[in-house]
């Protein structure tokens, strides 16, 4: 089973999405050398004050896949003026979330890319991405502030969430993909770069 961190909570989450998702991988056989984390705080921030990564995604010799969980049902979410709304109350009060998920997820990355790279040099030749999953509506959205492989949706888990492990595969090797001869990624080579490696994954 993976290695969940920690595993045997759901810590304050009260998210149906979060929660599934949680089981799902508690009770997975066969993934044994991925590690987990969920719910983590991020206070080393540069954009906000705080911030919470839902799960974050250690696979070797991949990478690391940030996921942000949203848990909203059809006809949610909406997207109004570039402003997220997750349900009808939030839409009726007119309080929408003005970043949306995927600006979040974003920033968590880079944020927690950032604090792991000043950490420890030997952090530094990671991929990170992130990964919206819509656990309960559909999401077809498309455009230019997001790629096609940065979210799945309640279509894409099928029943029981059983194809969330190759989901988050696809959206790791697709992004490995996406990062050849982009700047800032010199240092990369998809056939080569197979972090993280035990080592750091321990750290």
């Amino acid at each position: 089973m993976v290695k969940l961190i920690p595993s045997t909570k759901y810590r304050t989450t009260k998210s149906r999405g979060e929660i599934n998702l949680f089981n799902k991988f508690y009770n997975d056989k066969k993934y044994d050398d991925w590690v987990i984390l969920h719910s983590q705080d991020m206070l080393e921030r540069v954009r906000k004050w705080m911030g919470e990564i839902d799960y974050i995604v250690i696979i070797p010799k991949k990478g690391v896949v940030c996921i942000e969980i949203k848990s909203c049902f059809e006809p949610y979410p909406k997207i109004k003026d570039g402003c997220w709304f997750y349900n009808a109350t939030q839409e009726k009060n007119n309080k929408p979330d003005t970043d949306g998920p995927f600006v979040q997820a974003k920033n968590n990355t880079q944020d927690l890319r950032d604090f792991l790279k000043n950490t420890s040099n030997n952090l530094k030749d990671i991929i990170f991405t992130r990964m919206i999953i819509f656990t309960d509506s559909p999401f077809k959205q498309k455009s230019a502030e997001w790629l096609d492989f940065e979210y799945v949706d309640v279509d894409d888990l099928g029943e029981n969430y059983n194809n969330i492990f190759k989901l988050i595969i696809n959206t790791i090797d697709k992004f490995r993909l996406h990062c050849v001869n982009k700047d800032g990624f010199g240092w990369f080579n998809n056939t080569e770069t197979l972090t993280p490696k035990p080592e750091q994954t321990k750290k």
